[in-house]
């Protein structure tokens, strides 16, 4: 296992370490699920292509979630092989490994201003321009983009089912 510091990852918002791992081959393991709800994380994982292990049980200490992990360590290897990234895996306390999210794909849940700047960076790495104009709704920042590259992000997802529909109707 490797640190975010080790990694040179301190101070880094989440959505780039979340890409960073998963460019970098490495697999992610978190016990705060919190990044299930937020569009900058998700999109981070989908375009990175991260395997992430969460734990089930975020509010059990260190120790007790680091035994479930080892004794969990030959389940954990066979989701690596077996699916491909990026999923998302959650851990449990008896060491059982379930596949959360098969094909992660960011939603427009939550997008929070502090992690937009971190997703920018994924973006810029991966060649997807973004066009910043963002607009609220009901407290929360979502953000309207296109690419050259498309994503399913918070919109567009709609014109483009939209788009497939007709095409498959032609």
């Amino acid at each position: 296992m490797v640190t975010f510091e080790a990694l040179g990852l301190r101070g880094e918002q989440d959505p780039w370490a979340f890409y960073y791992c998963g460019k970098n081959n490495y697999c992610l393991i978190t016990s705060d699920k919190s990044f299930l709800d937020h569009f900058t994380h998700m999109a981070a994982i989908q375009l990175g292509k991260t395997r992430i292990f969460a734990f089930t049980s975020g509010n059990e200490n260190m120790h007790l979630r680091g035994k479930a992990f080892v004794k969990a360590q030959a389940k954990i290897f066979r989701v690596i092989k077996h699916h491909e990234a990026p999923f998302v895996a959650s851990v449990g306390l008896a060491a059982d490994v379930n596949i959360v999210d098969e094909k992660p794909m960011p939603t427009k849940k939550l997008c929070r201003p502090e992690h937009w700047e971190s997703y920018l960076k994924v973006c810029k790495a991966e060649g997807v321009e973004i066009h910043e104009q963002a607009y609220s709704v009901a407290g929360s920042t979502y953000l309207r983009g296109s690419s050259k590259r498309h994503t399913e992000g918070p919109t567009g997802a709609k014109e483009k089912r939209e788009e497939e529909g007709k095409a498959t109707s032609t």
